[in-house]
């Protein structure tokens, strides 16, 4: 091959590769379109003031009063969590998560408020982040 039949094959092969690249960015794009943008919840129930024999029946009970009272989706486990009290002494405990996505702000709020009264949960963490979501099925 002379160099012109050369230089005519790479400037080609550089045009297929610049549309191969914008072509997989159009698509990664694409497929995020079905996304929709949402926020996730995240509360940590923790149960350092409840016997850890009661932790099963408290669980299944906020999982009845999530489906049936504030009809939430939700998916759940249990962690272990610790504090330092009093500055020093850490404490080791039973920590109910909860996950929400597609759940208002106000509706987290009142579960959570709910929970407290009825079981006496003292502490009570909420996160909150901004997703991109999508339920496939």
């Amino acid at each position: 091959m002379n160099d012109r039949t050369l230089s005519v094959l790479a400037i080609a092969l550089s045009i297929v590769a610049i549309i191969a690249s914008v072509s997989a960015v159009v698509i990664s794009q694409d497929a995020g379109d079905d996304m929709e943008d949402s926020w996730k919840y995240t509360t940590y129930f923790g149960l350092e003031d409840i016997s850890p024999d009661r932790a099963d029946e408290i669980e299944k009970e906020i999982e009845d009063l999530v489906t049936q009272t504030y009809g939430l989706g939700f998916t759940n486990f249990r962690a272990s969590g610790g504090a330092v009290v009093d500055g020093s002494v850490v404490t080791d405990d039973v920590t109910l998560v909860f996950v929400f996505i597609w759940a208002e702000e106000e509706t987290i709020y009142e579960l959570v408020d709910d929970v407290r009264e009825k079981y006496g949960i003292s502490t009570v963490l909420i996160e909150k982040h901004k997703v991109s979501a999508e339920l496939i099925g």
